[in-house]
């Protein structure tokens, strides 16, 4: 999967690895994929699956197994889910705030990517 600039027409691709440790594009642009992918059907499965699924998808330079170990880090705690509406509460961080949930698992990201683009340096 590549990402390129949403200001640049034809501007160079790059890895998932590249634009998270660049974050913005050279251009002052936001990285964006240049294809999305069919997700398929979750029912049934936890949000660490689910979370796995997706970034697999998406940030095909990392191997599963990186993003299984960067996930169960970043969501050690159980993850308060409504037994009976099966939904999650987003609100028990730090902060009380959705983004908590949300960034968790992006310095694990970052490092590795910032590691992978120092290795092809």
């Amino acid at each position: 999967m590549y990402y390129v600039s949403t200001r640049e027409k034809g501007c160079t691709k790059v890895l998932a690895s590249t634009a998270i440790a660049n974050g913005i594009a050279p251009d002052g642009g936001l990285y964006v994929p240049t294809e999305f992918p069919s997700i398929g059907d979750f029912a049934g499965k936890s949000y660490q699956e689910i979370l796995l699924k997706v970034l697999s998808l998406y940030l095909t330079d990392f191997s599963d197994k990186e993003l299984a170990e960067y996930i169960e880090n970043a969501y050690k705690d159980a993850l308060p889910v409504c037994l009976n509406c099966d939904y999650l509460e987003l609100f028990h961080g730090k902060t009380q705030s959705f983004k908590d949930m949300a960034l968790q698992l992006f310095p694990y990201l970052l490092s590795a990517a910032l590691r992978k683009c120092e290795n092809k340096r």
